[in-house]
């Protein structure tokens, strides 16, 4: 080669180099401009929530409870939580209250609001980091690092990522772990990997029981490779990831002598005898003291498609449609080691949400929001390979547009503040605190949304089954939980809502029945959504 051939090549190297340079400044600069507005728009949404969901409220209550009774309290039949989100939280608070923060609802809340907020801007990187895997590890012919920006765009706008990210839920901590449990799950080249997988699947259990999926697919991505593998080699990288899972799982286990909670039938015995309230008289077998929730009664062929549907709904149309051409593409490398753990994990969870629906009849969006992040990487390689070829072909521009509309949608529905219907909430714990400056320490019953104005107001709590299948046996229970523990408060909600139905009859009964009313010093009613509204009752006994 001449000097002069020499020094063309030298240029051309360099001016690729800077090429490629400025191809990764713009992509930082991207990711940080999402992240940026990712940020900023998730604590908006966390400032304007009225308050805390039904369920998030659980968390709080849980994690000071264990902050005053201790690890015991897990072997307790009404804690029905995995305790790694609650500790967070507790953890948060402690350290607050340490700066100077008084041990207050509100200061709880925040403290669930950042350990959330904290998970949600993670877990966009790690659907980002988790495209880029796949992109490498399959040698797939896009840009990863184009995949991963447009999957950093996908995560940010996910209505379901926003919302839970402002809420205190345990949904997020649980899916940034396990998105990077299925990052190492894809190349388990190591011992060390296996473990780091198993450790951080271990956490992700710790979280919420479905992360033990990752290390059972972990355990058959392994033992699918005994023909290209020694079995020597496989041994090692199994014991390795099962030591990782069983170093966080087992002391949990082993504290609480099951599973988990949630797997097991929940009851309302202990927690009443830990308020001092009477037993309940024995009932059917199979019967539970939850709240009232929208059942639905499938049919068997109905099970599946309703569960696809919500998975739809919880990518908002747009992810599980865009994830389609790959895995159609790609469906005889899906049973198939590398993607053979991700293929696990989704089809393992579209059948817990199957098992969720036809065992419980309910399932809602936010069950199926793994599934939607495992397909996630696929809709944002999709949108890459469709960029390139548009930019191929002079039409770079047509492609920024489809972009822009698919990201549309998803960006308007995460303009929705969460629980925005709630405002009552705080309206009742605003009179309650107003009416009776003596109100920390007295009994409210309730059902499950109203347990939120239970923990802000500092009221104790006797929940009541409020899942009875007849109007009757609802009654006759709400009766008992009044007459028996003599509440300082009672609190129901009416209106024409699933939840409610049913609550406007038994108001009537209540106002009818004399050892109840005889007792009845004043009623406040807070009007809500439509024709929704929230009675609160005060006793004297």
């Amino acid at each position: 080669m001449s000097a002069g051939e020499s020094e063309n090549v030298t240029e051309v190297r360099s001016a690729a180099d800077s090429a490629t340079a400025g191809r990764v400044r713009r992509i930082v600069l991207w990711a940080a401009l999402i992240l940026a507005v990712a940020g900023v728009w998730r604590g908006i949404l966390a400032a304007a929530m009225p308050c805390m969901s039904r369920d998030a409220v659980l968390y709080c209550w849980y994690a000071r409870d264990l902050g005053n009774e201790g690890l015991g309290l897990l072997k307790a039949g009404e804690y029905q939580q995995h305790p790694l989100f609650p500790l967070t939280i507790l953890g948060v608070q402690r350290t607050l209250r340490a700066l100077g923060a008084a041990d207050s609802p509100a200061t709880w809340q925040a403290s669930g609001q950042a350990v959330v907020w904290l998970a949600g801007m993670l877990l966009v990187l790690a659907a980002a980091l988790l495209t880029m895997r796949i992109v490498c590890v399959m040698e797939l012919p896009v840009c990863p690092g184009r995949s991963a920006l447009l999957a950093l765009a996908l995560a940010a706008v996910l209505p379901l990522n926003t919302w839970l990210s402002a809420d205190v839920m345990s949904d997020q901590l649980h899916a940034l772990l396990y998105l990077l449990a299925v990052a190492l799950l894809l190349s388990l080249g190591s011992w060390r990997v296996a473990l780091v997988c198993g450790l951080v699947s271990g956490l992700a259990y710790l979280t919420r029981p479905e992360g033990v999926v990752v290390c059972v697919a972990g355990v058959a991505v392994l033992l699918a490779q005994v023909r290209t593998l020694r079995w020597r080699t496989v041994a090692v990288r199994t014991l390795a990831l099962l030591v990782g899972f069983a170093a966080c799982a087992t002391p949990y286990i082993a504290a609480t002598g099951q599973l988990s909670p949630k797997v097991d039938k929940e009851t309302l015995g202990d927690f009443q005898a830990a308020v001092g309230f009477p037993p309940a008289p024995s009932t059917d077998a199979g019967e539970t003291a939850q709240a009232a929730l929208n059942r639905l009664d499938l049919p068997w062929y109905g099970l599946v498609p309703f569960v696809l549907y919500t998975t739809f709904r919880a990518g908002r149309i747009v992810v599980p449609l865009l994830a389609l051409p790959p895995l159609l593409h790609l469906r005889r490398r899906l049973a198939r080691p590398p993607l053979l753990g991700l293929s696990i994990c989704l089809a393992a969870h579209l059948s817990l949400a199957t098992f969720l629906l036809g065992h419980h009849g309910y399932l809602q969006p936010r069950h199926t929001l793994v599934a939607v992040l495992l397909l996630l990487p696929f809709a944002a390689i999709f949108l890459a390979h469709l960029l390139s070829d548009l930019s191929a072909s002079g039409r770079r521009t047509l492609g920024s547009v489809i972009i822009g509309l698919c990201l549309l949608p998803l960006m308007l529905y995460s303009l929705r503040i969460p629980n925005a219907a709630d405002r009552f909430i705080p309206a009742a714990v605003a009179w309650l605190r107003q009416h009776d400056p003596q109100i920390d320490g007295k009994l409210l019953v309730g059902g499950a949304s109203q347990r939120r104005i239970a923990f802000y107001v500092g009221l104790r709590m006797q929940p009541w089954p409020e899942n009875e299948p007849t109007l009757e046996r609802r009654f006759a229970e709400l009766r008992r939980h009044i007459v028996g523990s003599r509440p300082d408060y009672f609190a129901i909600e009416t209106g024409p809502g699933d939840e409610c139905q049913g609550n406007d009859e038994l108001l009537v009964q209540l106002q009818a029945d004399d050892e109840i009313t005889g007792h009845l010093v004043e009623t406040h009613v807070h009007h809500a959504r439509g024709d929704t509204a929230l009675h609160v009752w005060e006793f004297a006994w």
